[in-house]
This record gives structure tokens, sequence and C-alpha cells, in this order.
């Protein structure tokens, strides 16, 4: 069995643009027979989330039950990835790339094992393909503040990885649609995301080839960063365009590899919807660390996770204590609404999320107990969102049945039925 998981692409404008642009592997995928998943969760950023809802799929368990709210808590999930499960019931050789927000669980039928770039406590396997990962988690977590030596040190690991692996022409393959990049869309944070992608997807399929793998698993992510920023319904933005065609290559790429009688599954975890031009917008710290030293007092050990949250680590838990009363007060002086969530995970972690979507006025602070400063000091608008996410969700598959309709936790008893229903065949 084959699982794609194209992380919230929307298929009605995913197919509308595939016609026009006749991105016939798109199409191919879209084909297969369609299911709805639904959640329970209906707020963004407060269980409506894909670091979330992936948990859920993976687990079997719902957002009620597992209780994972927050990306990058691989450490503290115990229940039994769906990949182990299988590997325990039915002894599956199993291969997962990129899969958000999952710890690798058990080792019993593993042949890889590749986390997501913000999963920092999880290693992958092999050991060597931690050096793939290199400068994607470098990145993850110092987006907005990175230090150079650390960046070039990160990139050289990675590049050592991509010169041992030089078999199945992968490298220029990369290296053809980087220059593509270079004269279509310049070499910036949205087309390396896309072309992050499409490099993971190569390597999927040449590790994918190196074992005989029962089940596979590969995340994909740069259809929804673009559609967060680029979905404009009038026009196709380069930017768009680009990352549409990566990713019909990459579905190509995959469909040649795929048996006849293999199971495929391709899903979204939740869709997003057209929100451009309705007020959407998205701030981040310009620097995550100097922006906590100057709103907080107490010392504590700054851990960036997206651009616009992170971790706060404390010595003991007297200090988090008076910084979590200190943080939940802070207040904009124009809007008069707070600036932040935040959210205790345990006794020395403090999880801190910028509580802002609205245009802030130009002359907009923040209110400390001693103090103002000022907003756009120390954060800035990234953009006004494109897309949002909703509680519906999609499954395209293929000899493999779902209902109509199954909450997202579900889809890990219909994959468990599939494969206990041909071992017994």
């Amino acid at each position: 069995m084959l699982v794609i998981e194209l992380n919230e692409f929307n298929p009605d404008y995913l197919k509308r643009e595939a016609y026009k642009l006749n991105l016939k592997n798109i199409l191919f995928f879209l084909n297969f027979k369609h299911s709805y998943t639904f959640t329970k969760e209906e707020k963004e950023h407060h269980g409506l989330d894909p670091w979330v809802q992936w948990v859920s799929i993976h687990s079997g368990r719902p957002f009620s039950e597992h209780k994972i709210g927050r990306l990058g808590q691989t450490k503290i999930q115990n229940n039994a990835q769906i990949w182990n499960r299988l590997s325990n019931i039915n002894s599956t050789q199993w291969g997962v790339w990129g899969v958000m927000n999952a710890p690798c669980g058990g080792s019993m039928g593993r042949n890889f094992f590749v986390p997501d770039p913000w999963s920092f406590d999880e290693e992958a396997y092999p050991e060597e393909l931690n050096d793939f990962l290199s400068l994607p988690k470098y990145i993850a977590k110092n987006y907005l503040s990175p230090i150079k030596k650390e960046l070039l040190s990160s990139g050289l690991i990675t590049l050592n990885f991509v010169l041992r692996n030089l078999g199945y022409g992968l490298n220029r393959k990369i290296f053809r649609q980087f220059v593509k990049a270079i004269y279509t869309t310049g070499i910036n944070i949205h087309s390396l995301t896309t072309l992050m992608d499409y490099a993971s997807c190569l390597y999927f399929l040449k590790f994918s080839k190196s074992y005989n793998n029962d089940f596979k698993i590969i995340f994909l992510n740069h259809l929804a960063h673009l559609q967060h920023h680029f979905w404009n319904l009038d026009d196709l933005s380069s930017q768009m365009k680009f990352g549409l065609i990566i990713c019909d290559q990459i579905l190509g790429e995959i469909k040649k590899d795929i048996k006849p009688d293999e199971s495929i599954i391709i899903l979204n975890g939740i869709r997003q919807i057209n929100v451009a031009q309705k007020g959407h917008f998205v701030y981040r710290q310009k620097d995550p660390l100097n922006f906590i030293r100057n709103i907080c007092p107490v010392f504590c050990k700054v851990e960036q996770n997206m651009t616009h949250d992170g971790f706060l680590l404390f010595k003991n838990s007297l200090d988090l204590d008076k910084a979590e009363k200190l943080l939940k007060n802070i207040k904009l002086k124009i809007k008069k609404n707070k600036l932040l969530f935040i959210e205790k995970i345990d006794k020395k972690t403090l999880f801190y999320q910028l509580d802002v979507y609205e245009k802030i006025d130009a002359k907009e602070k923040i209110l400390l107990p001693d103090k103002e400063i000022e907003f756009f000091e120390y954060l800035e608008v990234v953009a006004e969102r494109t897309g949002a996410h909703i509680q519906i969700g999609d499954i395209f598959s293929r000899n493999i049945d779902f209902p109509d309709k199954i909450e997202n936790h579900e889809v890990f008893k219909y994959i468990e039925n599939n494969f206990l229903e041909k071992s017994n065949m």
C-alpha cells in the first residue's frame, strides 16, 4: 500500500488548474474513488490544524483523546502509529517519509523513517537520512534568526548527503528544477519549499526501491504553503504555477513505480478554502529571541517553532508561573486585544503564539507593565492569507474501500482492515 499525504490541498482548485495546465498526473490520482473526511475541531490554531489532524490519522485517535495540539510534540505521544500497528499484527515491512508530527514508534518492520523538519526530538533511520534533514531542520528551527556559520555547516552536511546519493539521475533532476525556479519564481522560501518536496519524493522512491516495503507513506507540504500565500482565484501567480507543475511531476515520478494491484490512498488531512482579500493577516517575529527578551523579564530558552509561535523553556516552575501571568496579560494599545495565546505544556515549558490576525495600525504599540514598545519594531506582517483550514478533508483511493464520509481518526481502521483482509486471503 502507498499513502500520499498531500497536505491541505483543495481538490476543486487543484482539479480546475490541472485541466487548464494539462497536468495529467494530478488528474490521474484525482480520478480515483472519492470519500470525504471530517473533524469535530472548529478553530484554527486550536485543533483545526494539520499537526493535530495527522496525529489523529496516524494514531487512530481523535484530538479529544490524543490531545496533541502543537507541532513538534512527538516525544509525548504514546499511541501506536499505523505503521507500528501493521507491523505488529501482520509483520508488515514499512517505509515512512516526512510525516507531520509523528514519532517513529517501534523499530519492528522499519526499513526507513524520516520525520518532518519540525519534529526535533525524532531521528531519521537509517542514520544517513539525518544528513538529508540537517539543513531543513536548521531552517525550520532558526528561520527568522539564522547564524551564518551554523547555516553553512548544516547546508554542507545536507550537500554531502546529496553528493553521496548520485544514482538514478536524482541530482540532475533536482538541479534542472532548481534552475527552472531561478528563472520563473526566483529562489525564495516558497520555491525552496516546493523543491524540498520534489527532492524528498526522489529520495523516497530511491529508498523504497532498496527495500521490500508492504506499506509506504510520503508527506508533501508545498501545496498547503502555496495555498496559504498565493491562492488567487482570478490569476495564477508564477509561484503557484511552479508549485502545481512540480506537484504534477512528483506524482508522475510516484506513478511510474506503482504496481497494478497496489492499494493507493491520497489524502489531505483537512482542506483549505480561499479567503483572499477577506482580512486574514499573518504576522511573525522578526527575531524570536530579541522579541521574547523585550517582553519577558524572566530568563528562558527560546525554541522557535513556526514563524509566529514557539516554546519557552524555564529553569523551574516558579519562573514559568511568573512569566505565564505576565505574558497572558500583554495587550495592544489601539486594538485593545491580547498579543499572545499562552499554553502551559509542562512545569517548565510554555507554548506561545501571536494572537493577532487583523490588520494592525502602523502606530500600534505593545503595552508592557513598565513601558510601551512599537509593534512593528519586533513584528512584521508576512502576508494577507489566501487559504484557511476547514473541517472537511478528502480521500482519493484505489484498491481500498472507504465509506462516503468518515472522521479523520477512522482512516487508521480502514487501512488496518485492508491489511487484515489481504493477509487472510
